[in-house]
């Protein structure tokens, strides 16, 4: 079944033009074509014709494109210019390699097509996909409305795009928009004659009259590369899906032009035909072309150029930094071209991001990198230099963003951090590992200030133990384990793969166990006071609300504790007994706060007579309720969060959930004031005691599109013990979903216009449901506008930023993003000596497609 109709004079034209070509070719390639008195006249008119081509100009290659037509269309000067393939059955034509930096001056200069034209074609719309098609319904009528033909499933019309194609996968350099074929062409999957069926098929319905010598050479060529000219259709065939980021480059093959390149000239003949064929077989009325580089090597723009080292890329990649040592004099272009290798460079900025940093006087919480990198210079006989650093994940200068482009060749050891301490002890949480052995602790512990080799331990990951493994002896050994980090004089190293995943559960119980502080407390002091990144699972609260407990009961700062003789040299150690009666016994039976966290207690069993409820807690005609915070949000904000805290992306700038936004406690202990609530609504905001003891003034923007809170606490009406919400302004963005549909394009600069009033004197939350879409893009503009970056170092630094919550703007609000930078760079007066664009659309979702592979396969 064809893709589309075909006009016969399409298929005139194109059949005229082969036979011409055939003519001029037949002729240069007789044995006496240089012997000129035996030419006859039409021949030597066809040969002086055709040697013009193959004189250089004189003026500029750019003399010859036009600012507004393609330079690869058929129309235009330079590639009327353009000599063809010699012996070649169709016009595909030779680019050399001085043409291709204006080509790609001129594409990556031109304005990528409007949203409303590509969208929702780009979602995919396969034609027994109803689900999809009835969704996006809404937008069919409304471009049928406004007087617009979107027949053949959405498909935007005069759109053009360049894509480059190389014939092997192994090669060491790759021009910029570099693709595989086996990304946007079938494979084969039939037998011999079913491909020479569908081939002879394929070439009647494209040429008119006897075609057998073309229909046996694209045969040939099928079997040889093994594909057949028909592109892929990835379109999902069923379920509504917005994030089709891995569809992109097979949509986009169906209107871009291709430029072939490689080592093998019969391979990239080969290939150029098929695709040549597959263009004009899904529709002939589209006006690309197809082209062969005649040298990669002869680039002069090497800018253009990326390189792809194996020995990097070949790594696990749950093993978010984990690095090889074994690379020197990488090209810095090799290393920050945004053209690919985003996994490369996730692990670069994961690495800097979590690099250690102090949280007390000798221990230190880093990543793999940082045990890596302590080991080389050690082996190499390297000085360690200490160094004592904070507050390192969010500031933008620890990150690639900030590293310039070079064209000198470095050490990859350069933009990696150095080791921070020659740490003598240190403790790798994985998710193999265990709780290290009574013995070896109790060595440890004995011999603690006398440890002059490096000593290593495991400890169990974040995430992994249960109620379970809460038994006597595990719980000692928890224990322990931070009392052997409080010991240990020289410096040791709590670290994981990514710098905080697995790490989180020790290192709060260490802090716990330092300072003699609750759970809550010791996350506050990670990410504030320390600097850390941390992440710890629902299943850890429980887990960390009963060793609590337990830790701050033995804590050395614990002032009722009293230190034996010979502590320092001992284990802990308490009998069932006594960890059960501290479990299993209140502190304070007076208090309400703790006969709330009783719950948490190991052992504790709930009776339908507890009284845990909220209603009855704070009853609302109690004269001594604490109006200024809604009844249903608890104190203990760690429960409401889930353990989890918004993700800081910039000192000023936070990113989270519609369960951050609605819990005051947090965002007052966070020192946040603005929330900016992308596309949802606030319950504490329309709570009847908020709103009585709050003066609020709304301000409308954009016909109500944006609503802004002004919050006052009405002080006559709540008393002085009251708390008050840090909270001054909410600003409320209304009519936008992450659907796919709405557009946020036209709300993005009044958003980051307050935030550029605000961030100097404030903190600033945004949010929407999950944090990962209509939020995520705001914080990616924001990073864009405030450190004038490319969308790509911008995305991958919110990425990265967001710990453990993947970001994943839908595919329209992605695009919107390309839209939006196009036109901040439109804006900029230099904009001729500076691209639209870094990369295209297309190489972009194929990164994120491969960025996003290991989480989807998990």
């Amino acid at each position: 079944m064809k893709s589309s109709k075909r006009s016969s004079s399409s298929s005139n034209d194109l059949l005229y033009e082969r036979d011409r070509f055939k003519a001029r070719l037949q002729t240069f390639n007789k044995h006496n074509c240089n012997d000129i008195d035996k030419m006859c006249e039409v021949c030597e008119d066809i040969g002086s014709k055709t040697t013009k081509l193959n004189i250089i100009n004189s003026h500029p290659i750019e003399d010859d494109i036009d600012e507004d037509m393609s330079p690869l269309d058929s129309k235009s000067k330079f590639y009327q210019k353009l000599r063809l393939v010699s012996n070649e059955e169709l016009p595909i034509k030779i680019l050399e390699s001085s043409q291709i930096d204006p080509i790609f001056d001129w594409y990556f200069n031109k304005k990528l097509p409007p949203t409303s034209i590509m969208f929702p074609w780009l979602h995919g719309l396969h034609e027994d996909n109803f689900a999809q098609k009835l969704f996006f319904l809404y937008q069919q009528q409304v471009q049928k409305s406004k007087g617009h033909d979107e027949s053949m499933n959405f498909r935007p019309q005069n759109i053009r795009f360049l894509m480059c194609i190389k014939t092997s996968k192994k090669m060491e350099e790759s021009l910029k928009n570099s693709i595989n074929v086996d990304e946007i062409l079938t494979r084969i999957q039939t037998s011999k004659q079913e491909v020479i069926h569908s081939v002879t098929d394929i070439i009647s319905s494209i040429f008119d009259g006897e075609n057998q010598h073309l229909i046996d050479l694209i045969t040939k060529d099928c079997f040889k590369l093994g594909f057949v000219p028909t592109f892929l259709n990835l379109d999902p065939e069923k379920g509504v899906s917005l994030r089709n980021f891995h569809i992109q480059v097979a949509k986009l093959a169906l209107c871009s032009d291709f430029i072939i390149y490689g080592l093998d000239e019969s391979k990239k003949k080969s290939l150029a035909r098929l695709l040549y064929i597959a263009q004009r077989n899904y529709d002939s009325s589209i006006p690309t072309n197809v082209f062969i580089l005649d040298n990669l090597s002869k680039i002069s723009k090497k800018s253009l150029i990326t390189k792809i080292d194996d020995n990097l890329l070949n790594l696990e990649i749950n093993k978010k930094t984990q690095l090889n040592l074994i690379n020197s004099n990488l090209n810095s272009n090799d290393v920050l071209s945004w053209d690919n290798d985003y996994q490369f460079k996730e692990k670069i900025e994961t690495t800097k991001m979590s690099s250690a940093t102090k949280i007390s006087f000798n221990v230190w919480v880093g990543n793999i990198w940082d045990f890596q990198i302590k080991s080389y210079y050690q082996n190499e006989n390297k000085q360690i230099d200490p160094v004592d650093l904070s507050d390192l994940y969010f500031d933008p200068k620890n990150s690639i963003i900030s590293k310039n482009d070079s064209s000198k060749p470095f050490d990859i050891l350069s933009i990696l951090p150095p080791p921070k301490s020659n740490w003598k002890l240190s403790i790798h949480c994985h998710k193999d590992a265990h709780f290290p052995s009574s013995t070896k602790l109790s060595q440890l512990i004995f011999n603690h200030d006398s440890l002059n080799s490096s000593t290593n331990i495991e400890f169990p990951p974040s995430g992994s133990v249960g109620l379970g493994d809460c038994k006597k002896d595990n719980l000692m050994l928890i224990v322990n384990t931070c009392k052997l980090l409080y010991l240990v004089s020289s410096s040791c190293l709590i670290y994981c793969s990514d710098g905080y995943t697995e790490s989180s559960l020790l290192v709060l119980c260490y802090i716990i166990y330092l300072k003699y502080v609750s759970l809550d407390e010791a996350m506050l002091k990670l990410h504030l006071e320390y600097g850390r990144p941390f992440y710890i699972f629902n299943s850890d609260v429980g887990i960390l609300k009963k060793l609590e407990i337990i830790l701050k009961r033995l804590s050395p700062s614990n002032p009722a504790f009293k230190k034996h003789t010979n502590w320092s040299r001992n284990m802990e150690n308490l009998t069932n007994v006594e960890i059960n009666e501290l479990l299993l016994t209140p502190t304070n039976s007076g208090s309400s706060t703790e006969s709330n966290t009783n719950k948490y207690k190991l052992g504790y069993i709930a009776n339908d007579s507890d009284d845990f409820d909220s209603d009855s807690s704070y009853d609302s005609s109690s004269e001594d309720e604490d109006l200024s915070i809604p009844t249903y949000l608890s104190n203990d904000w760690v429960k409401d969060v889930e353990g989890s805290l918004p993700s800081r992306i910039l000192p000023y700038l936070y990113l989270g959930s519609l369960k951050h936004a609605n819990s005051l406690t947090l965002l007052q202990k966070l020192g946040i004031s603005k929330v900016i609530s992308v596309g949802e609504c606030l319950d504490w905001l329309h709570d009847y005691k908020f709103q009585q003891n709050h003066d609020i003034i709304i301000d409308e923007i954009d016909n109500g599109n944006i609503e802004i809170y002004n919050i006052q606490p009405n002080l006559k009406k709540i008393k002085a013990s009251s708390k008050i919400s840090s909270i001054d302004t909410v600003v409320k963005i209304n009519n936008l979903q992450d659907d796919g549909i709405d557009e946020l394009t036209h709300t993005l600069p009044n958003i980051l216009n307050y935030i550029n009033d605000v961030y100097k004197d404030s903190k600033i939350l945004v949010h929407c449901r999950v944090g990962v879409s209509r939020s995520a893009t705001v914080c990616i503009a924001e990073v864009m506008k405030r450190f004038n970056i490319s969308l790509p170092k911008a995305y991958l630094y919110v990425r990265v930023r967001r710990l453990n919550i993947v970001i994943q703007p839908n595919l329209r609000f992605m695009y919107e993003l390309f839209k939006w930078e196009e036109q901040e760079k439109l804006k900029e007066k230099e904009k001729k000596s500076k691209l639209l664009r870094e990369i295209d659309w297309f190489v972009m979702c194929r990164e994120i497609t491969r960025l996003n592979i290991p989480y989807l396969s998990s």
